[in-house]
């Protein structure tokens, strides 16, 4: 009906059985088809990037943790938070979901994660769950860093530090591992500053050994998957006013104006995990509160 024949291919000729499978097109129709390919692969691109990426923050039931949580669902991040016993304040925040009875000084927490997120494709897992004090040493304040001075600190005090803050965070990221997307996946650990070695002081006997000890954990995961293109980077928040280490009302007012909100300390964190590139993996960083990611000395 008016429409320009087009030609055969050249192993075909008319009355051949297999013209039938021949569909004629006017160049017009081909070029449409092409432009609604390409605007549905932009549209589905973008509405992927509006979706936001898939975290897992453990130690979300307050402080840093429950802050951050907040932050990235404020700004459309997928957020998965885990905790112990969940509260009203998680809920509140508009998680993706929580995940309760994660212990990570626990041998089976891996296994329960693994559980908990099956089919979860993992874009930046943060391990933040930490500890200062062991319960049944738990006072408080100027009291619980007296506990570690080199005179007081107890073995048990030492063993809960490194189960905590050294071994939670490879528990946990040894069991995510084939969930942690590649290339482009993130693993932050919530270091210290006290961990440093360089700008080590004396005291906190058990934190800063188990500080120290998570740092050279995480720099050799960094080595294990650059191949992977998963980065990985140490982040120290700042001195930020939350009760990390118990009841912090007999706090001495001079270390007290130094600490900063805990507000500002969790937008640092999360500047220095946007900040994390496969080409500055196995970094410790200062997320500064949000006023500029800085470098920390080893």
């Amino acid at each position: 009906l008016g429409r320009t024949p087009q030609p055969l291919p050249r192993n075909l000729t008319k009355g051949s059985k297999h013209t039938a499978d021949i569909i004629p097109t006017r160049p017009s129709s081909f070029v449409s088809l092409s432009l609604f390919v390409l605007l549905s692969t932009l549209l589905l691109s973008t509405s992927h990037a509006m979706a936001g990426k898939t975290w897992l923050v453990t130690g979300a039931s307050s402080g840093i943790g429950l802050e951050m949580c907040k932050q990235l669902a404020a700004r459309g991040e997928l957020v998965y938070g885990t905790c112990r016993k969940p509260n009203d304040k998680m809920k509140e925040v508009g998680m993706k979901g929580i995940i309760e009875g994660i212990d990570v000084t626990a041998d089976d927490v891996g296994a329960k994660l693994v559980a908990a997120l099956k089919d979860v494709k993992i874009d930046v897992l943060v391990n933040n769950a930490g500890g200062f004090t062991a319960k049944e040493n738990k006072s408080g304040g100027m009291e619980a860093f007296g506990q570690q001075s080199l005179a007081s600190v107890k073995m048990d005090e030492m063993r809960y530090n490194f189960e905590v803050n050294s071994l939670g965070p490879l528990k946990v990221s040894q069991a995510l591992i084939d969930q942690i997307s590649a290339p482009g996946g993130k693993i932050a650990i919530v270091s210290s500053l006290v961990g440093s070695i360089a700008d080590a002081g004396g005291g906190m006997y058990a934190y800063r050994a188990s500080k120290t000890a998570v740092n050279m954990i995480g720099k050799a995961m960094s080595c294990d998957l650059k191949d992977k293109g998963v980065s990985v980077g140490l982040i120290h928040p700042g001195l930020i006013a939350t009760s990390f280490a118990g009841d912090d009302n007999n706090i001495p007012e001079p270390m007290k104006k130094m600490q900063r909100s805990v507000e500002e300390g969790s937008k640092g964190v999360i500047e220095a995990i946007d900040g994390m590139t496969i080409e500055n993996t196995g970094s410790f960083w200062h997320g500064n509160y949000g006023d500029g990611v800085k470098t920390c000395p080893w």
